[in-house]
């Protein structure tokens, strides 16, 4: 008789878990229905953050080395002047460069610029709306990026249009004097 009851126990057990595994399946698939932008968001999110590492150049260090997540992907430091030890400032052949704000900021980031845009300094390395004249300039590896599919830039502005906006001016590049050795270090 108990072990009955025990066999009986299990088997309704078995059939309830069966069940409510078939109820749940049915509310993961509706995990994974996105609309159309938030794919974009998504894709553009795995693209900054592990594929081209964005924030490594345009995020501020913390006092212990790490991303400073409160400035994300926020430029070189206004704060800091044209001082490096932040790593957003950079040492190239041209002079100093420093990682511009590329948050949604509208004054001092990329706010102001539309999709267009955006595609068109990626594409050609040729900065937006407020410098339009003026070259991005290498550690940007524009070269590079300028060659990915349509859908996977665009994916890539929809996450930067998503990201909270800093507001955070990096300073003018300084051109490198001409008495001084050209340097590709940081």
């Amino acid at each position: 008789m108990r072990r009955g009851f025990v066999v009986a126990a299990l088997v309704g057990a078995a059939a309830l878990a069966s069940w409510q595994g078939v109820s749940q399946a049915e509310d993961v698939d509706d995990l994974f229905r996105f609309s159309y932008d938030e794919y974009y968001r998504i894709r553009g999110q795995y693209l900054v953050n592990i594929v081209y590492n964005c924030g490594y150049c345009h995020t501020p260090l913390t006092k212990d080395g790490q991303l400073d997540r409160s400035r994300f992907l926020s430029g070189h430091p206004a704060s800091s002047g044209t001082a490096g030890g932040v790593n957003t400032s950079f040492d190239t052949p041209w002079g100093r460069v420093f990682a511009p704000n590329i948050t949604p900021d509208r004054e001092t980031g990329i706010g102001n610029w539309d999709r267009d845009t955006f595609v068109r300094a990626v594409t050609t390395g040729i900065h937006g709306k407020d410098a339009p004249e003026r070259w991005i300039y290498q550690p940007m590896p524009w070269l590079s990026v300028r060659n990915l599919p349509r859908d996977d830039i665009e994916a890539i502005w929809a996450f930067l249009r998503a990201v909270p906006p800093v507001k955070n001016k990096a300073p003018a590049p300084i051109p490198r004097p001409k008495d001084k050795p050209k340097t590709g270090n940081r």
